[in-house]
């Protein structure tokens, strides 16, 4: 597994308010609208349906769902179906102040180390907008 960490974003919203928000993909469908293009071209079009968050990526659409909480410090999210690559996105919560939550995305990825030169960076990016994507629908 290939491991790409985002850089963590300050939300002026107290951890117990993020955590519930992100654990239930239902809780951002009236956010997902308010996202900017350039964020969510960075990170891929995101739909939320049926308790499910589908990406637009290179590989075509993923949908992931919640696959793992530990309250209210971290959420992981799966793919709904079989991948091409074994994937996982984590969210990682820290309380910064009572009003305040560093929020830090993580792409867990199998990919052969002969690709990783390849497509290292675009993950990256994607993690470090999926990241500030998540972020934004905190607000």
């Amino acid at each position: 597994m290939s491991t790409y960490k985002g850089k963590p974003t300050l939300v002026e919203k107290p951890i117990e308010n993020i955590f519930q928000r992100l654990s239930d993909f239902d809780n951002l469908s009236d956010a997902v609208s308010q996202i900017p293009a350039e964020v969510t071209a960075q990170a891929g079009e995101i739909k939320i349906a049926d308790g499910m968050l589908s990406i637009a990526t290179p590989m075509g659409e993923v949908a992931f769902e919640v696959v793992e909480t530990v309250s209210p410090t971290r959420i992981v999210y799966g793919p709904v179906t079989a991948t091409p690559v074994p994937v996982a996105i984590a969210v990682d919560l820290k309380s910064v102040a009572p009003e305040a939550t560093e929020v830090a995305a993580t792409i867990d990825i199998e990919i052969p180390m002969m690709l990783r030169a390849l497509v290292g960076s675009r993950l990256q990016d994607a993690v470090d907008g999926f990241g500030r994507m998540i972020a934004l629908l905190c607000q």
